[in-house]
Order: structure tokens, then C-alpha cells, then sequence
């Protein structure tokens, strides 16, 4: 089951080893067969199989659920900082989702969405913007969502508040994002502590979302995944850079693997 909040290895690894996680990578397989020679180029800039990542095995199927959880049909969902990846074309197949916007700062992604587009047979809107400068002036959605996008910016309450202006009435917000829990990388824990209170306070929510920030040693990391199960579910070929580099950040050095979690959560606009 995937569920709000950090989670733990133990739930980490029945997931991954689940009916519905092999559903999800086969759909993704699929994608990969029909679309990975379209996307050389934007391959060498991230990775080539984004679904077997070490958070995304967790977050994409998080996304997936929430939007499997929306009521009616014909709904129009944005992706916030989508990048290019199988996961809005698996929303157009398997939800009620009919239409989604894919956002992102890179320009170069147009022609890529127009030929997976064709090759995978369902349109995905790709839109050039900065997604902490939104166009608010169109219709509201039923559903957006980001993943691991929020982390890297240093606006949150501007972005979210942008985010609840463009839902309808009873629209859902879904959110992953990485946290550094030893403060080498984006988003510390206090940072996440910040972003979690301005969702709370734009959203109206009573509850004190921080305490979806529960690190215990069972907690899933991205230097457990690399050490104890695959450093091939990690983007990091070169993990000496991950040592050396905070020495310049922060004046102290790193660890081999990145010391990093991440939290799942979902809101909804009254």
C-alpha cells in the first residue's frame, strides 16, 4: 500500500514487490519500448528508465493512487515540472484524467512531447513556463500534482498558493519531494517543515502536516537503496562528487551515497 508521508523500507520493499508495482513498471516498459529511442538526448541529461529510480518507485505509484482516487470522469490534471517520463500517459489510460498539461521550464521538451505524442497514441499539452510564475488566467483543474520538483526551488508559499488558485472547488494537490536529512542537498528538514506549513496554512488545513515527517532508523533512504539493494535504482555514477561537493557547499564532506528520504501528501481545496 502506498500512503502519506516518509515511508519505511519494510513497506518500500513489499511495494516494489507487489501486483500492482508490476502492473505500473510493465506499462512503463512498454513506454520505454516505444519512446526510449525519441529520448536520447534528453536521456543523457537525466536517466533512462525513470520508474526504476529509487524514490520514484514509490512516488509515481503515489501519484498514480491519488489520481485513481478522483471522482467523475473528463478531469484535467497539470503536471508541475513534469519533465518527460510515462507517468501522465499512464493517467490518461488508467484514471478518469482526460486531459493533462505537462509544465516545465525546459523549452526543448515541445518537440519531444509532440513525437512521444504520436508514438505512444494519446496527447499529452506540453506548456513552456516557470512554474513559479503561473498563468493563473485559464480554467482550473481537478488535479495537480509534482514530483520531486518543489525541493529545488526557494518560493514554496508562492508556488502553492498558485497551485490552490488554479484548482476547482474540491481539487486535489499532490506533492512528493526529496529531504536531505543530513543537510548536504536540497531541502533540509527544517526547509521541509516550512514548505509543509505553507501548504497548510493555503490550504485551510487544521492539521499539523509536520508529522508527516517521521524519520526513524526504518525510514527508506537513498543510501540504503544504493548499498543494500541496487545502486542501479540511483542517478549517481560518480558518487565521489556526492563527497567532495559539500565541502564546497558547506564546508564539510559528504557521504558515497546521498543521504537522502522523501515525503508523499495530498491536499484538497475546499
Amino acid at each position: 500500500m502506498i500512503y502519506e508521508g516518509t515511508p519505511t523500507i519494510t513497506d518500500y520493499l513489499q511495494y516494489t514487490g507487489s501486483k500492482e508495482f508490476r502492473e505500473i513498471e510493465s506499462f512503463s516498459n512498454g513506454f520505454q519500448a516505444k519512446a526510449c529511442h525519441l529520448l536520447e538526448s534528453y536521456k543523457r541529461r537525466w536517466v533512462t528508465d525513470p520508474l526504476h529510480q529509487w524514490s520514484r518507485q514509490w512516488e509515481y505509484p503515489y501519484i498514480i493512487g491519488q489520481a485513481k482516487s478522483l471522482k467523475g470522469k473528463g478531469l484535467k490534471a497539470l503536471d508541475l515540472g513534469s519533465g518527460i517520463t510515462f507517468l501522465p500517459y499512464y493517467l490518461l489510460k488508467k484514471t478518469g484524467i482526460s486531459s493533462i498539461v505537462a509544465l516545465d521550464y525546459d523549452q526543448s521538451l515541445g518537440p519531444l512531447f509532440a513525437s512521444v505524442n504520436q508514438a505512444i497514441g494519446e496527447e499529452v499539452k506540453f506548456r513552456f513556463e516557470d512554474i513559479r510564475e503561473l498563468d493563473l488566467h485559464e480554467d482550473g483543474y481537478d488535479f495537480i500534482y509534482s514530483v520531486s520538483v518543489l525541493e529545488h526551488t526557494d518560493n514554496y508559499a508562492d508556488i502553492i498558493q498558485n497551485c490552490h488558485d488554479l484548482l476547482k472547488p474540491g481539487g486535489k494537490f499532490s506533492i512528493t519531494f526529496d529531504i536531505s536529512l543530513d543537510g548536504n542537498d536540497d531541502m533540509s528538514v527544517a526547509e521541509a517543515r516550512q514548505l509543509l506549513e505553507c501548504l497548510r496554512s493555503i490550504f485551510g488545513i487544521d492539521e499539523d502536516l509536520t508529522g508527516y515527517l517521521d524519520f526513524t532508523e526504518g525510514t527508506v533512504t537513498s543510501s540504503y537503496v544504493a548499498e543494500k539493494i541496487s545502486r542501479d535504482l540511483t542517478p549517481w555514477r560518480f558518487p565521489m562528487v556526492n563527497i567532495i561537493k559539500p565541502l564546497f557547499r558547506h564546508g564539510r564532506l559528504g557521504t558515497k551515497y546521498k543521504q537522502l528520504t522523501f515525503c508523499c501528501l495530498t491536499v484538497q481545496k475546499p
